[in-house]
């Protein structure tokens, strides 16, 4: 066996975590002064009112006419994923319908990654490099847009740290239930944002590559148990959507959508910028127009369907210039810069700060990669196939929230190697020797 899974910080860990812990919330506390939680917030104005409708009783239904515009007031609806919409379904009707109360579970979702993310951090390289990755996270200010939305990034977040510390867990304990864990955790982030399942299948991939684990039978069946955890955590949402469009599909109703909206840009010279929602909206106008056959009664798959596939015709027709914009949005996806400004917002101080620190966490990151760290490709390649999946489709910084943690997990890999070169080097406890994921 791997040992002690888990060991008592020391005192002086604990305290800098617990002032890690205060800093955020003083950071949400000013967060809220500057705006406090609103029905009109970005991803608010998409979720809640799904919410609202399983308060009712009405179950997963909706209508966004600029997504969907054949809907109806009781359409079901397959928009958005389901865990987030249960879980804030449950606190509304504890709370009285509170988006206080919404927003502040999102603030608690955010330290809770902070702690998470140090407890990795310290199983896989140490304490120094768990607080380091806790510090980055405790800090790091785009996460703290997140609690004024209700969305499934936080909780995609969670979930994808509990799956990682399971694997580590069931390596140093040799205990199948903690890989049938993993696989749930994983399953359950990809309920929350769909892109997430690139982490799911990398463990998989992982788990089956790694000789260290035993025989290649031995591998397959520790494989094979992640994979039975993530599809049983699966498996309910996509009986739900067969039952009820008669389509068997994963994730949300809405990737169809983007593929369409955000590359139908090809077709103009100006390819290379984020398609916000008011030029989306005339594209989405022009495919209907384009196609009299619609009866004007086709629900949301059918809808998803007609976007994938004039989205995948664009796209056949103007390779090179997708491969381009793929390489573009990677940028979107690391500054979000050109995001407000195609919506009409004047992009300030703090966008470009943002921007200045997503390059650093990028260069400390791959300096990270060069360094020794257990997990270390696995950990590289889900992030590397989470950031391909949102470069293929659509890219804004928001998205990668929910990876922002193995970046940072990385690039304090990174930032300790510089430290330790400057004489900085913290005196903390050591790794163990023998490791896990």
């Amino acid at each position: 066996m791997y040992g002690t899974v888990w060991r008592k910080p020391s005192a002086r860990t604990l305290r800098i975590l617990v002032g890690l812990t205060i800093l955020m919330t003083l950071l949400t506390g000013l967060r809220y002064l500057k705006e406090p939680p609103s029905p009109d917030d970005d991803q608010t104005t998409n979720w809640w009112p799904v919410v609202n409708a399983i308060v009712d009783g009405r179950g997963f239904v909706s209508c966004l006419p600029e997504y969907f515009p054949f809907c109806k007031d009781e359409s079901p609806t397959a928009m958005r994923e389901p865990i987030p919409l249960l879980v804030h379904a449950g606190l509304a009707r504890a709370t009285g319908r509170s988006l206080w109360a919404a927003s502040l579970f999102e603030a608690l979702l955010n330290i809770a990654a902070m702690w998470l993310l140090f407890a990795l951090g310290r199983r896989l390289a140490g304490d120094r490099i768990g607080l380091l990755a806790a510090a980055l996270w405790a800090t790091y200010l785009p996460g703290y847009q997140l609690v004024l939305n209700i969305a499934g990034d936080q909780l995609a977040t969670v979930f994808l740290l509990l799956g990682a510390l399971s694997i580590d867990h069931a390596q140093r304990t040799g205990r199948s239930g903690s890989l049938i864990l993993s696989g749930l955790m994983f399953g359950a982030a990809a309920l929350c944002r769909s892109a997430a399942l690139a982490f799911g299948v990398v463990a998989v991939v992982a788990v089956f590559l790694d000789r260290s684990r035993g025989t290649l039978l031995v591998r397959s069946r520790q494989a094979a148990v992640i994979g039975a955890g993530l599809a049983l955590t699966l498996l309910p949402w996509i009986a739900r959507n067969y039952h009820t469009f008669g389509r068997v599909f994963i994730g949300s109703t809405l990737s169809g959508y983007n593929l369409y909206r955000h590359n139908a840009s090809l077709t103009r010279p100006d390819a290379l910028h984020f398609v916000a929602a008011q030029e989306g909206q005339g594209y989405i106008d022009s495919l209907i127009t384009a196609h009299p056959e619609l009866t004007g009664h086709e629900d949301e798959p059918t809808m998803n369907a007609l976007y994938k596939s004039a989205g995948q015709q664009i796209i056949t027709t103007h390779p090179w210039q997708y491969l381009k914009l793929c390489a573009y949005r990677g940028v979107l996806l690391w500054t979000n810069l050109g995001v407000n400004t195609a919506y009409g917002k004047p992009e300030g101080p703090l966008d470009h700060l943002v921007a200045l620190l997503q390059a650093v966490l990028l260069v400390l990151m791959l300096l990270g990669c060069c360094r020794e760290l257990t997990g270390r490709w696995p950990i590289a390649a889900a992030v590397g196939l989470y950031i391909l999946m949102h470069m293929a489709v659509v890219a804004r910084l928001r998205f990668m929230i929910p990876a922002m943690p193995f970046v940072m997990l990385m690039a304090s890999v990174g930032l300790e190697r510089i430290l330790r070169s400057l004489g900085a080097r913290p005196r903390m406890r050591k790794a163990p020797t023998k490791r896990g994921l």
